[in-house]
């Protein structure tokens, strides 16, 4: 699949900044998922299918949760991964739990942590902290487009799931990529 990513480069055209560059994410060691909406966003296509599936879609649902870091061959390329979160630890094990997961995961972290909620930059730092690797050299996956922008001002190679075709924030930073979703992920990290 084609993304604008790779494609081309974005101009937002309110502010005429680049929102996404073209080429690969060269030089990544992790990948840091956002949780909810990015990662654990397996209803979404099974919900909008539910008239043709029927009563099936739930376990289409559970199938997707279990695959979601799975089919992006992350850890077969060598890369650390990791969930970066506003969830709390208890809700972040239990989804982690749910979807059989954990194994997959080099840590699970939660703004608790912290002390504060994103987009605070303290946040940030508990993936480089956890992580042992410069930020420039993780890539971080968010849904959520401030998150992803403040990702990227804290110096993380940013990368936008755009499922929605959402506009462009006009906030500091601005993601390195933009995909609609996680399964293009491996072409963009050359995995």
């Amino acid at each position: 699949m084609e993304t604008a990513a790779r494609d081309r480069q974005d101009t937002c055209e309110d502010s005429g900044t680049t929102a996404v560059s073209a080429g690969p994410l060269a030089g990544i060691r992790a990948c840091v998922f956002d949780a909810y909406g990015t990662l654990f966003d397996y209803a979404s296509a099974a919900r909008r299918c539910r008239d043709a599936l029927g009563g099936a879609w739930e376990p289409l649902a559970a199938m997707w949760r279990d695959k979601q870091l799975q089919y992006t061959w992350l850890r077969a390329a060598g890369l650390k991964t990791a969930i970066l979160s506003n969830g709390t630890p208890a809700m972040l094990a239990a989804a982690v739990d749910k979807s059989a997961i954990g194994d997959l995961l080099d840590a699970v972290l939660s703004v608790e942590e912290a002390g504060v909620f994103k987009p605070h930059p303290r946040v940030y730092q508990l993936a480089v902290d956890r992580l042992g690797i410069a930020p420039q050299a993780m890539s971080f996956q968010s849904a959520n487009a401030w998150d992803a922008w403040a990702a990227s001002a804290f110096g993380m190679r940013a990368v936008w799931c755009n499922r929605y075709g959402q506009r462009a924030e006009r906030l500091p930073g601005r993601p390195s990529h933009e995909i609609r979703t996680l399964a293009e992920l491996p072409a963009l990290l050359g995995a």
